[in-house]
């Protein structure tokens, strides 16, 4: 890998980098191994159940991100990126990624053929974005189903979000193995048992 430009975006270091296959990567460090992996095995579990993340991969430092060619979705996106968003809301709360869009819409990347793509997903699960622990706010209740819509300038509705969920949560649960942290396994299992249960009632 050799470095094409260094970034201050972002809350941590990131850099460019190409390969010898001359592929672009985003490299990016997290406030240290524990959140930078849980990072990555995050990302790696929404590839497992059908969610768009990059490709990406670890060294022993460092998350690397195959870099997206498109745009950040910003503030005023198209019906069909916002219906894509309502049908990935469901997974964004299972793994409690408060940050979802970015502030500015910016950890959404949308392609030139539409395809949606998210990225930053440092305070997934039982990190913050700056790596301190959530304690409590991570257990095996997802209370995001309603307080990340607040946070997420009012995409989401619940009616919509009912309709769009694909509810194949044997494949949530099967993807659970990407995680090598047993707490963070369990509560997770918990999480996908919860949203569940609360699915079947609807139906």
């Amino acid at each position: 890998m050799r470095k094409i430009w260094p970034s201050s975006y972002g809350t941590f270091p990131m850099g460019l980098y190409k390969d010898d296959n001359n592929e672009l990567w985003v490299r990016k460090q997290g406030a240290n191994l524990a959140h930078i992996k849980n990072e990555y095995e995050f990302m790696k579990y929404l590839d497992f159940i059908g969610v768009n993340v990059p490709e990406c991969f670890m060294d022993d430092r460092y998350l690397y991100t195959k870099f997206i060619d498109g745009e950040v979705m910003g503030t005023n996106p198209s019906e069909d990126v916002i219906q894509e968003l309502a049908s990935d809301y469901v997974a964004h709360c299972l793994i409690a990624n408060w940050d979802m869009i970015g502030v500015h819409g910016d950890n959404v990347i949308v392609t030139s053929d539409g395809e949606v793509y998210y990225v930053d997903l440092g305070g997934a699960g039982p990190y913050r974005a700056l790596g301190e622990m959530k304690g409590d706010s991570f257990g095996p209740v997802v209370g995001e189903i309603e307080s990340m819509k607040e946070n997420n300038r009012g995409y989401f509705w619940f009616d919509k979000i009912v309709a769009l969920h694909s509810r194949n949560f044997d494949l949530w649960e099967e993807g659970l193995k990407v995680f090598s942290n047993d707490t963070v396994r369990d509560i997770m299992y918990q999480r996908v048992e919860y949203l569940r249960k609360r699915f079947d009632k609807i139906n």
